[in-house]
């Protein structure tokens, strides 16, 4: 797992004790070294500390929609000096680790750039989220990264969570470095290896096929389809035994259900994807669908973000990478909606964008400070 990697590295760092311990004294390092080394796990880090300590100060953890009311400046500020706390070389340590010359080093880390390439595609067109460390897996032969756990898929970390997932896939400061100094400012292998993946996928027949092969979950939809639609499920809150089988006789008794209308939104959102639509335009029209998904098992507290606060820090998000893909602010909207795709099919042409410029969109978003500090703290966005 890459979590294990990372705090492997981390506690073989040779300037861990300075992140880990900036304030101690010396005579402190020896007995913190035996702890430190005898129970390693990330949510012991100096970084982790500050930012859950911070968390709780800026939101008292039970009231997450606070984050989004936050000015991005004051949240980049304080990503900047918690990500202080943690070396940004542990993933490439680790390739270092693994070589025995720097043709093996360039070698694996071209796996792994060009493995990390195809399924951050690959996750963003099927909407696949909870992409923390324990997600991922580093094959020890060529370094190629293999994603697991793909219980989050076509969107519901935006629609059904209770912290809505803006990033679209992880490329978080340990990929980055990695990639440095080939992939500077959104150009280099990575981001040119995520423009041929997606060109693919963008191609007509290819197209085709894939609609053709997601069009089975119009017939055979996700138990989460069901319970975010129905409002037969509005008692239900905690997925465990006795609310599964309750889900699947409500099912049987409402074939019609509305949860055929959940299929069609997130085949939709695949769609548009492929299509090439602006991620944002996208994204913000996704968000809109948490008004149908209030009953999801997923919505245990009354914490989530105000949905027009979520679009805001798009809007904000869009000034500030206005340069970065070339288009005008006013042709990228977030005003848009899945439900009524067809009557808005016009304006929805006009959000489709380039393949690189759609890239290079994505790329902003996996990386923007303001919208990382805003996840879940559980995926650890500044590790």
């Amino acid at each position: 797992p890459l979590k294990e990697v990372l705090e492997r590295q981390y506690s073989r760092h040779p300037l861990w004790k300075e992140f880990q311990f900036p304030n101690k004294p010396e005579k402190s390092l020896r007995a913190a070294t035996a702890q430190m080394n005898k129970n390693l796990v990330i949510d012991g880090w100096q970084s982790s500390k500050q930012y859950i300590s911070w968390l709780q100060k800026a939101c008292k953890m039970d009231c997450f929609g606070k984050l989004y009311r936050e000015s991005d400046e004051k949240l980049c500020t304080i990503f900047d000096d918690i990500t202080k706390h943690v070396p940004s070389d542990l993933l490439r340590r680790q390739l270092m680790s693994l070589s025995r010359s720097p043709e093996a080093f360039l070698s694996l880390r071209q796996h792994l750039a060009r493995s990390l390439a195809c399924t951050s595609i690959s996750s963003y067109i099927l909407g696949i989220g909870d992409r923390h460390l324990e997600n991922f897996l580093l094959s020890k032969n060529d370094a190629s990264l293999i994603p697991i756990d793909f219980g989050y898929s076509f969107g519901i970390g935006v629609t059904m969570l209770q912290y809505p997932e803006l990033i679209p896939f992880r490329f978080t400061r340990q990929f980055s470095n990695l990639l440095q100094p080939l992939d500077h400012h959104n150009k280099g292998f990575f981001s040119h290896t995520m423009i041929r993946c997606m060109a693919a996928l963008r191609a007509q027949e290819n197209k085709e096929m894939l609609m053709n092969t997601m069009q089975v979950f119009m017939n055979e939809k996700l138990i989460d389809w069901d319970v975010s639609h129905d409002s037969q499920f509005n008692t239900i809150r905690v997925k465990d035994d006795t609310s599964l089988k309750t889900e699947l006789e409500l099912r049987n008794q409402n074939p019609t259900s509305t949860s055929t209308t959940a299929a069609d939104e997130r085949i939709n959102v695949a769609a548009l994807k492929l299509n090439g639509a602006h991620p944002v335009s996208i994204l913000s029209a996704e968000v809109k669908l948490r008004d149908h998904c209030k009953n999801a098992i997923y919505f245990r507290y009354p914490i989530s973000p105000n949905i027009q606060d979520v679009i805001d820090v798009l809007d904000r998000f869009l000034l500030r990478h206005n340069d970065n893909h070339g288009n005008s602010k006013n042709k990228i909207r977030t005003d848009l909606h899945i439900s009524n795709r067809e009557e808005q099919a016009n304006l929805w042409k006009e959000q489709v964008v380039s393949v690189p410029e759609q890239v290079h969109a994505l790329i902003s978003l996996a990386t923007d400070p303001a919208i990382l500090l805003r996840q879940y703290y559980g995926l650890r966005t500044h590790v």
